[in-house]
């Protein structure tokens, strides 16, 4: 329908593309003081317009041509996204334990005595995912040790299973005796970069570190027992990358709808042949998922139509498939199409709806939980793409449409037209017929005159070929032509609004079925013959 208004805009508002072109070609004003009476013939229009010149000049839709150059009109939104960072939470957490030692007789001054502990710290997730290996992309470890030693000392913490470039992590905190206990060192260390290596007690991802503390000697007393209380915290972490053994994760989606303007007229009969509905999961999680549909429906008030298998019964769960280990960083593409081979979706769309509704809702691991990765990129979307191929019939289609029209300044000032006449030639490949009328209005919307005396059939409807394809290949020719006298002319002149009324549909007035194709044309030539009287 498009193609028909953009076409006749051009065809329509001749006069204009008339009066401008006679005006460059030659000025009035230098022609001598005498009258003449020439009469001027031009071609204006000489042109060729095809489905795919308007499909790419579109920025209201978006169209898709099929290698078979079938156009299709595209509605596509994103119904549901998740990111690794937004799935996998890592919070705040802490770890503390106390240990005692007992250092045995005195330590002479210069001399030294050192003792190991091990010391163990967690890793929770909020949803108690159990993580084999860990690569921080940003995060700080903090060590916190407070005791009631009375010697300076020194403690060194070497954490095994936490590596980067290939050495484990290991730093040293002086403990420098002050005078007073108890007392504490604090140490704030940046992990990122390092890859923490887990074991595990039931859901609890554990990191087992050395203390090795040495105390030095000097004329102190010995205390013993002394006490050493260590904390540490994780905090502000980030991953890089995360695997193991995760949980079973619930997608939970609001209701989305897609507005489908296509049928926005509520006049026109429309019918689509073979509406399509795919579904994208796109998957960068090494996690395997399923989806089900607790909603999919069309709805033009009062109808709606659920969508369904061919049988009646609820469409099937949809598994999702995810890359394996060896495509850490690939996104895996999991389609589901509902066509009129699989699903009722043809009479979902007979109702002319203005609104596609789907409601999924999904979970992760469907059999369970299973060694699973992720990396910070890592996300799950989901895509609707609703194709309503240009294959159908339509009728009832109207437009009407008021622009500013000022032909004031067409002529010199001392030119008169006496007449005009339009020869328009139409070349139409498109199996679409198009009648029109064009009021021409002063400001008031009072109506001087109109364009023809009765709405025109300007463009003429190929027949389309046979099924399946129902391709034109006969373009139908059309010659129509227009007359204009003095006074209509001059009604015409007076004119500031153009009323144009357009009203199409597809061939055998919307009765046969048709196809659209990017290839399609309509050749277009005006040519004009004017009478003018002016002064030379």
């Amino acid at each position: 329908m498009k193609l028909s208004i953009r076409i006749l805009s051009i065809v329509l508002l001749f006069t204009i593309i008339t009066f401008s072109c006679m005006k460059d070609k030659f000025d009035v004003k230098e022609m001598g003081s005498n009258y003449w009476n020439p009469e001027i013939a031009a071609p204006v229009i000489n042109s060729s317009v095809s489905m795919l010149d308007l499909v790419n000049e579109s920025d209201e839709q978006q169209w898709q041509v099929d290698p078979d150059n079938l156009v299709s009109l595209i509605y596509k939104n994103k119904i549901f996204s998740k990111t690794a960072q937004e799935l996998i939470k890592l919070n705040n957490q802490d770890t503390s334990s106390i240990y005692n030692w007992s250092i045995p007789g005195s330590i002479p001054a210069g001399d030294s005595v050192s003792n190991t502990f091990i010391y163990t710290m967690s890793l929770y997730t909020v949803s108690n995912e159990i993580v084999d290996t860990l690569v921080f992309k940003s995060g700080n470890l903090q060590f916190n040790i407070e005791s009631d030693l009375n010697y300076d000392a020194k403690i060194e913490i070497t954490i095994p299973g936490l590596v980067k470039n290939g050495l484990p992590f290991h730093t040293v905190m002086p403990f420098n005796y002050s005078g007073s206990i108890p007392h504490s060192v604090v140490k704030n260390l940046n992990i990122s970069g390092y890859a923490a290596h887990f074991t595990h007690s039931g859901q609890n991802n554990m990191l087992s570190s050395t203390i090795k503390i040495t105390v030095y000697g000097d004329s102190n007393p010995n205390n013993s027992p002394y006490f050493f209380n260590v904390e540490s915290a994780f905090s502000n972490i980030m991953f890089n990358r995360i695997y193991g053994y995760f949980d079973q994760y619930t997608f939970n989606m609001d209701e989305d709808t897609v507005d489908i303007k296509l049928f926005d007229n509520d006049f026109v009969n429309l019918t689509i042949e073979s509406p399509s509905v795919n579904l994208q999961f796109l998957n960068s999680f090494g996690i395997p998922g399923m989806f089900s549909f607790n909603e999919i429906k069309t709805y033009r008030d009062p109808d709606e139509v659920n969508i369904t298998k061919l049988s009646g019964t609820p469409l099937d769960d949809i598994l999702i498939d995810h890359p394996g280990l060896n495509q850490v960083g690939d996104v895996i593409i999991t389609e589901k199409t509902l066509n009129q081979t699989n699903s009722n979706i043809t009479d979902a769309f007979a109702i002319k709806p203005k609104y596609f509704i789907h409601d999924l809702e999904g979970i992760s691991n469907p059999s369970g939980p299973t060694y699973n990765f992720a990396l910070d990129t890592s996300v799950l979307a989901v895509n609707a793409i609703t194709r309503l191929p240009l294959h159908g019939t339509a009728s009832g289609f109207s437009l009407n449409d008021t622009i500013d029209f000022d032909m004031s300044e067409g002529l010199g000032e001392d030119a008169e037209m006496e007449s005009a006449e339009l020869q328009v030639y139409m070349k139409n490949g498109f199996p679409i017929d198009t009648k029109v009328q064009v009021y021409f209005a002063d400001t008031n919307m009072v109506i001087l005159d109109s364009l023809f005396s009765s709405k025109e059939n300007i463009l003429m409807a190929a027949d389309p070929g046979p099924a399946p394809d129902f391709k034109v290949s006969v373009p139908v020719e059309k010659w129509t032509y227009i007359k204009k006298e003095k006074q209509s002319i001059s009604n015409i002149l007076d004119a500031k609004r153009a009323i144009i009324n357009v009203e199409a549909s597809t061939v055998n007035d919307g009765n046969s079925t048709v196809k659209i194709y990017s290839d399609y044309t309509v050749d277009i030539k005006v040519g004009v013959k004017a009478a003018i009287k002016t002064k030379f």
